[in-house]
């Protein structure tokens, strides 16, 4: 068996293996199904002013990277380019988003004391992380947005997630 972290630090190579033997939705939906239900849960790699690498950041990195080294392999010169939407509404709703996790670092710095415990407050050194992770939460509703949209994709999606169903249960 592999060891949680090293599983989760390998998955990018299986997610761009996946893109390129496979069609482009079917390896954005395998990459994050398959890493959501096989990466270890409680497992990350905690980098300093960075978010936590865990199985959530890295399927979304590693499709995202995945989109990008094989942009150029489909002819149609589409990359990532698109991935936010020209609604308003929804990029006022995205940037509310970034700014309420910003926001929530700004107002969290009081230290707490329990006792012999002792929790230092948030501080702006913390607040990127929050900003990053909070994007990381975003990004595969974009992907899926852009590339998965269409009602043949809403089609794959149904048939990868009963197919994965089948084989977690």
């Amino acid at each position: 068996m592999l060891p949680p972290l090293l599983a989760i630090l390998s998955w990018p190579l299986v997610g761009l293996v996946l893109f390129h033997r496979l069609e482009r939705r079917l390896a954005i939906l395998v990459t994050l199904v398959a890493g959501y239900l096989l990466l270890p849960e409680n497992t990350a790699l905690d980098l300093p002013a960075l978010p936590a690498l865990d199985k959530h950041s890295v399927t979304a990195l590693t499709v995202l990277l995945g989109l990008w080294l094989t942009s150029g392999r489909t002819g149609t010169g589409e990359g990532l380019a698109g991935l936010l939407p020209k609604s308003r509404l929804v990029l006022v709703l995205l940037a509310a988003a970034v700014v309420g996790a910003f926001m929530t670092v700004v107002t969290n710095g009081d230290t707490l004391v329990y006792g012999p415990t002792v929790l230092r407050g948030l501080q702006l050194y913390d607040a990127f992380s929050s900003v990053l992770s909070t994007i990381m939460m975003l990004l595969p509703f974009l992907i899926a947005r852009k590339y998965l949209s269409g009602p043949d994709s809403h089609i794959l999606i149904l048939k990868v997630l009963c197919i994965a169903g089948l084989a977690y249960s």
